[in-house]
């Protein structure tokens, strides 16, 4: 192997590491705004009382029906649907991850909440 060739193949590694590392760094992202989403969610269900939630008995059983049944359309549909609608299904999902996730705050404390992240 000459030279040349070696520098080639030395660069077509640094791009795909590089392509790689750009790669993670985009899921990386896009989870920390699923994150943000559903955290967001479960706040302003929790700073406005909940009372879907509270008054409704079925409420969380439904929020997990409609995640399973977004999560199956997804897993049908996503070789079929557009980059757009992807990312819609996926901010809705975690809408209602943060949904169905708000009722802890209900439960428990905010302190004790915190402690477990610890």
């Amino acid at each position: 192997m000459d030279y040349s060739s070696l520098k080639k193949s030395f660069a077509t590694q640094e791009n795909a590491l590089a392509a790689q590392s750009n790669f993670i760094n985009r899921v990386f992202l896009w989870m920390c705004a699923g994150l943000g989403v559903s955290g967001a969610v479960a706040w302003g269900i929790v700073r406005n009382g909940g009372s879907f939630l509270r008054t409704n008995p079925n409420s969380g059983f439904l929020l997990a029906i409609l995640t399973i049944g977004l999560v199956f359309f997804l897993s049908a549909a996503i070789n079929r649907i557009s980059a757009t609608a992807a990312t819609l299904c996926f901010i809705a999902y975690a809408a209602l991850n943060g949904a169905m996730l708000s009722s802890i705050f209900f439960v428990y404390s905010t302190g004790s909440i915190a402690r477990a992240f610890c």
